[in-house]
């Protein structure tokens, strides 16, 4: 962190609760990626009052000389409003809300710094999908771009990055663009995952140009608990309850969820066009890898298609891509993967 009264210019915080052994990975993967960059850069933690040993890990970090704010909750606020709370504790001009079971690669904090500096007013990285375990790696590259794309107008980022702005280490905004979200239109997408998604595209709108960084500098833990989507004791006002066992909480995020962020996105000025692209882009990059593993899993996929059906009824994806596949046996479905890809690229603008 800079020196005397100067902040830094960017705050990578990590939102936290009950993943000390996590938590301790991620936080020497951005100490070493920062080391050079300190005079740039603080790492905050936000702890929403875990009761494992997580003050313990940050503290010994710090003892070790890193330099580490750790901010801890009262009490568990939920991890939506957790989120926020890392921007409004945070001190730089810009906020990396990262997540607390992912790491970054050593290159990471100085592609940021270097887009920043070279203009961007908002950075999207791309990710290196592994399996939970980070030994195996399940996609090289999440999104395909093998170079670097400069987005002067918000529609274009929808169209060509769909959700993938919805997940938190991906992308750096403005710390006061992230906070100009209105908190009750914010927290309204608190039940079905899509906070960080929606904030994501309102602070777009105001941005010059949004940066997408096509090199993979996020390694992003898979495979995650479903109760990691929707906890049941975050969900707002809605109330419910999840039963996890039938895969209801990753429906309730990139169906329900993402489905109507988009909707509510349009009448924030998106276009339908944008839109529609984006919502095509869910179908393509989650909700039929979705398909796939449910039928490796051997645990059918009757809801995920009811629910498909429901949310997005008016893309032509799922009239001519995921309804037909459905009924299909994976042995066929893993057959016909490549065609997947190849139709996701076509997509892009």
């Amino acid at each position: 962190m800079t020196e005397g009264n100067l902040s830094p210019l960017l705050s990578i915080g990590i939102p936290t609760f009950n993943r000390a052994a996590y938590l301790d990975e991620c936080l020497q993967s951005i100490i070493l990626s920062s080391s050079r960059h300190q005079d740039q850069v603080e790492i905050l933690v936000s702890d929403n009052a875990s009761t494992d040993n997580t003050g313990e890990v940050v503290k010994r970090l710090q003892t070790a000389g890193c330099p580490i704010r750790y901010v801890r909750q009262s009490s568990n606020i939920g991890w939506a409003a957790n989120f926020r709370a890392v921007a409004e504790n945070a001190s730089g001009k810009y906020v990396w809300i990262f997540g607390d079971d992912d790491k970054m690669r050593l290159d990471a904090v100085g592609a940021v710094l270097k887009a920043i500096e070279l203009g961007a007013d908002a950075v999207i990285c791309n990710t290196v999908l592994f399996s939970r375990d980070l030994q195996t790696v399940v996609k090289q590259r999440f999104i395909r771009a093998t170079t670097d794309i400069a987005f002067a107008n918000a529609n274009h980022v929808m169209c060509r990055l769909g959700a993938h702005p919805g997940y938190i280490s991906s992308v750096i905004l403005k710390r006061h663009g992230f906070l100009d979200v209105p908190l009750p239109d914010y927290m309204s997408f608190t039940g079905d995952g899509a906070c960080f998604l929606y904030a994501a595209y309102c602070a777009f709108q105001d941005c010059g140009q949004v940066v997408f960084l096509a090199q993979p500098i996020v390694l992003n833990r898979g495979d995650a608990p479903e109760t990691d989507l929707v906890n049941a004791r975050d969900t707002g006002n809605c109330g419910k309850t999840l039963d996890v066992s039938d895969g209801s909480a990753w429906n309730r995020v990139f169906l329900e969820g993402f489905s109507r962020a988009f909707q509510v996105l349009e009448t924030k000025g998106y276009s339908k066009h944008a839109v529609d692209k984006a919502r095509t882009r869910i179908l393509l990059d989650y909700i039929l890898p979705r398909l796939l593993l449910t039928k490796n899993r051997g645990s059918g996929s009757r809801l995920l298609t009811i629910q498909a059906i429901k949310y997005f009824k008016s893309s032509w994806a799922l009239w001519l891509l995921f309804l037909p596949l459905a009924p299909m046996p994976a042995i066929v479905l893993r057959g016909i993967k490549r065609l997947r890809r190849g139709l996701s690229r076509a997509t892009t603008i």
